[in-house]
């Protein structure tokens, strides 16, 4: 079949009805016409829908949707994409009448596959409440009482949450907002001399996560030296701009102020040799979605931990949370795409130079296949389409730094230092006493319980 052309999507291992929507519409912006039609499709063991659609397909077929129980039969050959849109609004429609129903969450995931046939189950979860996040995430007071009474942040019954926090990230963001248009001797700082104006803007943030998003459990991620990280063993100009940038005095002592509140408060920090902070919060991440039930905040403004999105996962920025929906919908693809995608465009801030020629424009070519590994293997081929002809010269001989490019922008998910770590252990059991006898030696003043 001359005219066969393959598209593809990953659902999620337990999605929503929203995610369902998602991904029907990624397939059907694939369609390169509205009377392709698919002659065949697969499913691989990560979730990986891959349809083959032809445009002279013998097979013509009606949107057939069979629902018995908890599973929805999906006759796929023959379809086209408007019969897509038909299926995804019927399966959407059994969603919200089944939570109607039962009053309960319901989720699917891909079950099977026979011969014509995509099965989906449909799965029933008791609902856990959880206020809604607003912009009191970013309110820049705090109660006492919100660490000297027993009250819902140290409960232990509630639905499990993780927060992760990239203590470089937050703590430089805290410093430099309290700091900006200041010189150091401006800073807040306690009497003796502790400068705290970061660690003032620290805690409050801190609290207010952990009361907004009912956290239960909680892990401080550190770097290790960017010298000593394996993306610079690999890649020697690996954030190397940055090198001969210090971090001001007063920066780098609430740093040390910040490690110390942490342990004096009971909060697990954590630090892996050759490892970023990323590369942790990937790995807690991505186990924590898989084996436990309830949502993971990574608080974090890097960009790079975008492609760890999925239903479980929420990254915080700026104070808001950003969801897998979030990112489909501003960067027009999966999470699990985005990582081939830096590492074709490079990263100026990171110091890594991607394919040589190849920008921003050139995301419908990286659209039409999908993934850095798919674009070169019709490369290889000789089947690139010609609509896509001027990058191919600029393909071949930015391949090497490509590659590389791609390694660096991808983030670790499975390191067994962090897999031998218990979930127990980041259970959050904070040590009042300790933290309200820091504040109280740093002289950061809390409100008086109302």
């Amino acid at each position: 079949m001359n005219n066969g052309y393959g598209i593809f999507v990953h659902f999620p291992l337990n999605g929503s009805e929203y995610s369902l929507k998602v991904c029907f519409q990624s397939l059907i912006k694939q369609f390169k016409n509205e009377n392709d039609r698919i002659v065949d499709f697969n499913v691989l063991e990560n979730k990986r829908l891959e349809l083959l659609v032809h445009s002279e397909s013998p097979v013509i077929c009606a949107p057939n949707l069979i629902v018995e129980d908890n599973t929805a039969s999906i006759s796929m050959k023959g379809l086209r994409a408007c019969d897509l849109r038909k299926i995804e609004m019927d399966l959407r429609n059994e969603i919200l009448n089944r939570r109607s129903s039962s009053g309960k969450v319901i989720e699917f995931h891909i079950k099977d596959r026979s011969s014509h046939n995509l099965i989906f189950e449909f799965i029933e979860k008791d609902s856990n409440f959880m206020p809604k996040e607003t912009s009191a995430v970013s309110s820049t007071s705090f109660e006492s009482s919100d660490i000297r009474a027993e009250d819902n942040i140290f409960s232990d019954h509630k639905p499990n949450a993780l927060l992760l926090i990239d203590l470089a990230n937050l703590l430089s963001r805290c410093y430099h907002a309290s700091a900006y248009k200041k010189e150091e001797d401006e800073l807040l700082r306690s009497s003796k001399g502790i400068f705290t104006n970061g660690i003032k803007t620290l805690v409050e943030k801190l609290l207010k996560m952990l009361k907004t998003y009912n956290i239960t459990h909680c892990a401080i991620l550190h770097d290790v030296p960017r010298n000593s990280t394996w993306r610079r063993a690999i890649w020697p100009e690996y954030k190397a701009q940055r090198d001969s940038k210090e971090k001001p005095f007063s920066l780098e002592q609430q740093f040390q102020t910040a490690k110390d509140l942490f342990t004096a408060m009971g909060i697990k920090q954590i630090t892996v040799d050759t490892q970023e902070a990323d590369d942790l919060a990937g790995c807690f991440a991505k186990r924590w979605s898989k084996e436990m039930d309830g949502t993971v905040y990574i608080c974090s403004n890097d960009k790079d931990l975008h492609q760890l999105l999925d239903d479980n996962i929420v990254q915080l920025v700026d104070d808001q949370p950003f969801r897998v929906e979030d990112f489909t919908k501003k960067f027009q693809m999966s999470a699990e795409q985005y990582a081939d995608w830096k590492g074709m465009l490079g990263e100026t801030g990171d110091n890594y130079p991607g394919i040589p020629g190849v920008g921003e424009k050139a995301l419908p070519m990286f659209l039409r296949y999908g993934s850095f590994t798919a674009l070169y293997d019709a490369l290889d081929q000789g089947s690139i389409d010609p609509e896509y002809k001027k990058y191919i010269n600029k393909l071949a001989s930015g391949r090497k730094t490509g590659e590389i490019s791609k390694q660096l922008a991808t983030i670790l998910t499975d390191l067994p230092e962090v897999n031998a770590i218990a979930w127990d252990e980041l259970k959050l059991k904070i040590n009042r006493a300790a933290f309200l006898e820091i504040m109280d030696e740093l002289e950061i003043k809390l409100k008086s319980a109302s």
